[in-house]
This record gives C-alpha cells, sequence and structure tokens, in this order.
C-alpha cells in the first residue's frame, strides 16, 4: 500500500511537470500596450461613400489614417465597384461597371473617433487620388471639413498609423483588426487573432494576401490589420468560403499598397485630381469570395 501511494504521487509529479512545461512553451498572444490600443482605435476611421445614382443610400466601411495631411488607405470596394471577379447586380442596376466609382467626384465622409466608447463624428471630406480595382486599394485625401466653410490647415489634427514592413510577417504571428464592422452598433472594433498563413492567388511566387482567423465582417474591410506594436501590416479585405462551409479571412499585405500611398501624394503635393482607377486583369476566384 505504502508503495503503490508513492507511486501515485511520482505518476501526478511527473504529470504536473509534464503539464507545467507544455503550457511554458505555448506561445502566448502579446497584450498591446494601452495607449497603443488608444491610439490605433482613434487612428481607424469610418468611411461613408454616397451613390450618384441615389443621394439615400451609399456604402459603410474603414480605413486608416496614415498621416496628419489626411491620407487614408482603405479598399477600393469601399468608394466602388471593384473588378475582383464578383458581380454585383445592385450596382449594376444604378449603372455602375468595375472600377467605377460610386459616386463622380470620387468623394467620401471622413467619420473620426476621438473617444472609443462613443460613435464617430462625421469630420472631413476626402477624395481618392490612387487607387486599383482589382488590388482592391484605394488611397483618399482630405480636401475639405465636413458641412463647413472653413478650410483645413496643411496638418490636420488626427491620430495617425504608422506602417510596417509586411514582408517580415510570419506564420503564427498576433495580428489586431481594427474597423467599423456595422454590427452591435457603430463604435470602433478591435478583435485578435494570429496571421494563419499566406496566398499565392496567381502563382507567381509573391504572395498576395495574409490568411488569418480573424474576422473580417461587412464594414470592417478597408480597415487596419496591425501587430503587436500598433504598426500597420494589412488591409482586412475578403472572405473566402468553400462548399463545406469553411471560412478563411484575407488580409491584403500593406506592401502592396505602398505604391498607391506614394502615388496619392504625388498627385496630392501637385494639386490633387480624381484618381483613374489601374485596368489590371483579375484573377478568377477559385471559392466563393464575399467582400467584407
Amino acid at each position: 500500500m505504502k508503495r503503490e501511494n508513492k507511486s501515485w504521487v511520482l505518476a501526478v509529479l511527473i504529470l504536473a511537470s509534464l503539464a507545467f512545461s507544455l503550457v511554458g512553451s505555448a506561445r502566448p498572444v502579446q497584450a498591446i500596450d494601452k495607449d497603443i490600443a488608444q491610439r490605433i482605435l482613434r487612428a481607424s476611421v469610418k468611411i461613408l461613400t454616397p451613390f450618384d445614382a441615389d443621394e439615400n443610400a451609399g456604402s459603410l466601411c474603414s480605413g486608416s489614417m496614415l498621416d496628419e495631411e489626411g491620407y487614408v488607405l482603405t479598399n477600393f470596394h469601399c468608394i466602388g465597384y471593384p473588378d475582383d471577379g464578383i458581380q454585383d447586380d445592385d450596382l449594376e442596376s444604378m449603372g455602375l461597371q468595375p472600377g467605377d466609382f460610386f459616386n463622380s467626384k470620387a468623394l467620401s465622409v471622413i467619420a473620426v473617433t476621438d473617444d472609443p466608447r462613443k460613435l464617430p463624428k462625421p469630420t472631413y471630406v476626402a477624395q481618392a487620388l490612387s487607387a486599383d480595382p482589382v488590388l482592391d486599394i484605394a488611397v483618399l485625401k482630405v480636401i475639405a471639413l465636413f458641412n463647413s466653410k472653413q478650410q483645413i490647415g496643411d496638418t490636420l489634427p488626427v491620430v495617425t498609423m504608422p506602417l510596417s514592413d509586411s514582408d517580415s510577417v510570419q506564420t503564427l504571428d498576433d495580428v489586431v483588426v481594427v474597423g467599423y464592422p456595422g454590427i452591435a452598433g457603430d463604435t470602433v472594433t478591435a478583435t485578435e487573432g494570429r496571421i494563419s498563413g499566406f496566398l499565392d492567388e496567381d502563382g507567381d511566387d509573391v504572395f498576395d494576401w495574409f490568411k488569418t482567423d480573424v474576422l473580417v465582417n461587412q464594414g470592417n474591410s478597408g480597415g487596419s490589420a496591425l501587430n503587436e506594436k500598433g504598426e500597420l501590416v494589412g488591409i482586412p479585405t475578403q472572405r473566402l468560403r468553400d462548399n463545406s462551409g469553411n471560412v478563411i479571412y484575407l488580409i491584403r499585405p500593406v506592401n502592396r499598397a505602398v505604391p498607391y500611398i506614394e502615388e496619392a501624394r504625388r498627385v496630392g503635393a501637385s494639386g490633387g485630381q480624381i484618381a483613374t482607377p489601374s485596368n489590371n486583369t483579375p484573377s478568377a476566384p477559385t471559392q466563393t469570395t464575399g467582400r467584407g
């Protein structure tokens, strides 16, 4: 009896030690510093884009404020009909074709969050200066105050989102998605998860997407995908669903957007004009694709 008790105790100690070592070796989710969390929530903006064909309707999306000059990064499908192989009967019924902006001046209202616990406030009017309907990328620039004849200054009192090198992102890296998903109220929302992998959509050995387990809901797309330092690594854009109902969410790496950011800044510095969308040839989706 005494010998059996010792064996039982020894077994418990071994199992406890093994369990402790497994827990100790597990990769913890990195907690974002509170100051960084407040910054990324306030640097995420809500984008409201009206339709020319129906003044009472429009698109609600998310975006990232890039700098104090008022450049905003988002998805093209937040401001126009993307050329991504997904037919949209509602848009086509309004006379829109892939590559068209929702309104003739490519204008959107930018709503800013001052307090993450409160609703965003329509604050600025922005115009698209660079866009690609195939990659689903657009860069806007603030050109006026919303519902005000006051002139804007050279710099704006906004919180901004620093860029990261998305080529440095690895599978299982932590990622936080911030935006306005349009569910459970209109306040800014953050969800976290991991980078699940990479997707090379066109087989050219250059990855086109980060796969992630973080939800990308309608309204959340165009927003911000960030690393644990609060740096922008990508744009939450799409979800893929197969015939079995499995879903994976896709983030466009921010490095793919850098040329469009640079183009928008060149256009903005020269006085600005409405963007002319690129006419790249889209690749056909292999699964049922849905925009965020």
